[in-house]
């Protein structure tokens, strides 16, 4: 819900804390997915999560440890596969 309040004031920047903590893990791709979609179309995401594969597809990610930012992080970039029952 706090996501839809913040889009549907169409932002130039988007900033997200955790955007897929205490979400369903068959909800979680769709945010993503939809933050992936946002970033293409022009809005700035600046998104902090501490699960690396959320980064998947991010066009840049920093890494903070201890308090002190330490550079660049590599995402794996691993294609994201719809699930669909009975398969």
């Amino acid at each position: 819900v706090c996501l839809a309040r913040a889009l549907a004031l169409s932002p130039a920047l988007l900033v997200i804390d955790e955007p897929a903590a205490a979400v369903e893990l068959s909800e979680r791709d769709g945010i993503l997915s939809q933050l992936r979609t946002l970033a293409g179309a022009g809005t700035a995401v600046l998104a902090s999560t501490g699960e690396p594969t959320e980064l998947a597809g991010a066009h840049r990610a920093l890494t903070l440890s201890e308090g002190r930012l330490r550079g660049p992080s590599t995402p794996e970039l691993a294609p994201v596969v719809a699930l669909r029952s009975g398969v």
